[in-house]
């Protein structure tokens, strides 16, 4: 018998499709939760660039710009 699993789901951020005029192409825009923000910082995003800059897979994206929001 399979033990029974419980899993929690926590969203960091919000992902959606858009389209960049500049390069004419289809892009996706991460956009961080403002209260993790505020504790996380740039610094999660920009680690988490440098670790998949290298990475040639299928289902992960590169990313090629990253900008904050001054509030």
């Amino acid at each position: 018998m399979l033990p029974r699993l419980t899993f929690t789901c926590i969203v960091l951020a919000t992902v959606y499709l858009a389209h960049d005029l500049k390069d004419d192409r289809k892009v996706a825009v991460k956009v961080l939760r403002p209260e993790l923000a505020a504790v996380l910082g740039a610094e999660r995003f920009i680690q988490e660039i440098k670790t998949t800059a290298n990475l040639q897979r299928p289902h992960i994206s590169p990313a090629v710009r990253f900008v904050t929001r001054p509030r």
